[in-house]
């Protein structure tokens, strides 16, 4: 996990500190919510913690005008050169490693929740 986090902060760094501390607020609210729904047992446990990134991303996502579920799944490196600002991705996309999004780009749907109409983006793809 520290691996990850410590990937996303040398990959987003020219983006700024918001983008870095969205980013890794993202892959801790993921990793929560993956082991969340898979353990029945830790569920309670991680209950305040989830809650806590979900309150951050929220927050985040209001300052910024950009939008990066948990249930969304990003794959390592994801560069946002001009942060995250305008960019929203729908909960069910999948983007795939080493993939670039710049500035203004909206990636899936919030209309209907059928997993076959969703997004997969590949591996080293930029999106303008």
């Amino acid at each position: 996990m520290f691996k990850i986090v410590q990937e996303e902060i040398l990959t987003n760094k020219k983006s700024g500190v918001l983008t870095c501390f969205f980013m890794i607020n993202y892959r801790c609210g993921r990793y929560l919510y993956l082991f969340r729904k898979k353990s029945k047992y830790s569920k309670w446990l991680l209950f305040i913690p989830y809650v806590l990134c979900l309150f951050l991303a929220k927050l985040m996502s209001s300052y910024i005008g950009g939008s990066l579920p948990f249930f969304a799944s990003v794959g390592k490196n994801l560069r946002l050169p001009h942060g995250l600002s305008g960019v929203f991705i729908s909960g069910l996309a999948t983007i795939g490693n080493d993939c670039t999004i710049l500035h203004q780009v909206t990636i899936g749907s919030n209309l209907g929740r059928n997993k076959k109409h969703m997004p997969a983006l590949k591996l080293e793809i930029m999106f303008l």
